[in-house]
């Protein structure tokens, strides 16, 4: 048997994931639990493992591996908070620093939207802590599991759930988390839609900010460099901006990115693209000079991409010199897309 516990990165979706484990053990047979966000890491887990039943831990569920679990009509579990929380708890640890927490959690909350209302889905919120037990037997029962009361009041025992707050007294609204104006700027564009959506509000448009994006120069640096500055465009043709490799839902996107062009560009290729393993949309443009530009594209997101999103800006030419800097990139979806997420998005924060 191969069972999910999917959620968003958080104390509460650790729980689900080791209960569920616990739980799946009692009920017979030996047991391994695995992280898995595509069907090859799930295939070669289930090849490599001697154990009776697999319990799959997944963060970011690719387009395909949600595709097979919506398919097979499988039951699984969905641990589920405010994705703010999950950004917070991230940074808090030390987990991940703004933009990897970001990315992560924005990912998950474009993964996570459409296995919320299958009807093969048991949709778990931290508040179920508050009753443990209960959350517990809930699992038990949706998985079909032949476990009695005692020993499942005893598997809630060994795990000690304690408390599933944010992170350290920090609020939903990162009230104590300790960001400064900017820091909450890049969350809130990248994930404050989800929720507002959710909470039934017109959709604003996710906003991807330079935080989140990278920039390349030549010769490279060895780390990637946050392009929080402009890239010097000397060297030869490449890529120059690029990132921030974040899920989006399946469906039609608009994107608008704006660039800022110094004077020394004239005359200066470019290429501006959506690319996700493959070329989704891209136009060209030939700078005149010292300007600041909003570029706008189109885009459709397949079923069948399991790639993060990239915005990548490329110089097709061999430059002298000249600077280049990012803005930001506003997403809107198609209707369609939008209706879907929020469908799915309300069953999710409204679980009791």
């Amino acid at each position: 048997m191969i069972v999910f516990s999917i959620g968003l990165p958080s104390q509460f979706a650790l729980w689900c994931d080791r209960l569920t484990t616990r739980l799946v053990e009692l009920n017979g047979g030996a047991v391994r639990a695995v992280d898995g966000d595509s069907l090859e890491e799930v295939a070669i887990a289930a090849v490599q493992s001697a154990a009776d039943h697999l319990v799959v831990c997944s963060r970011q569920p690719g387009n395909r591996l949600q595709s097979e679990i919506l398919r097979n009509n499988q039951p699984f579990i969905l641990a589920f908070g405010d994705p703010r929380a999950a950004v917070y708890r991230l940074l808090a640890t030390g987990a991940a620093d703004l933009g990897l927490a970001t990315r992560r959690v924005a990912s998950g909350c474009a993964a996570m939207q459409a296995l919320a209302s299958a009807p093969n889905a048991l949709v778990l919120s931290a508040h179920s802590a508050g009753d443990p037990v209960a959350a517990a037997m809930a699992i038990a029962q949706h998985l079909g599991l032949r476990i009695d009361a005692d020993e499942i009041a005893c598997a809630v025992g060994e795990l000690s759930p304690g408390a599933f707050s944010i992170a350290d007294g920090v609020g939903a609204d990162g009230a104590g988390s300790g960001l400064d104006e900017r820091a909450q700027a890049v969350v809130d564009g990248a994930i404050l839609p989800y929720v507002r959506l959710a909470q039934g509000t017109a959709l604003e448009s996710l906003v991807w900010e330079r935080e989140l994006m990278y920039l390349y120069e030549d010769p490279p640096a060895a780390a990637p460099v946050a392009a929080i500055r402009a890239v010097n465009l000397a060297g030869h043709a490449r890529v120059v901006i690029y990132g921030p490799f974040i899920t989006l839902p399946p469906g039609d996107w608009f994107a608008n990115v704006t660039l800022a062009l110094s004077a020394e560009t004239a005359g200066i290729r470019f290429l501006l693209e959506v690319f996700a393993g493959i070329q989704l949309a891209g136009t060209h443009l030939e700078s005149t000079g010292e300007r600041v530009m909003n570029l706008s594209l189109y885009f459709t997101v397949p079923e069948t991409i399991e790639m993060p999103i990239e915005i990548r800006v490329l110089i097709e030419q061999r430059a002298a010199k000249g600077q280049l800097a990012f803005g930001q990139v506003t997403l809107r979806p198609e209707k369609g897309v939008e209706k879907n997420i929020k469908n799915n998005l309300t069953k999710m924060l409204q679980v009791p």
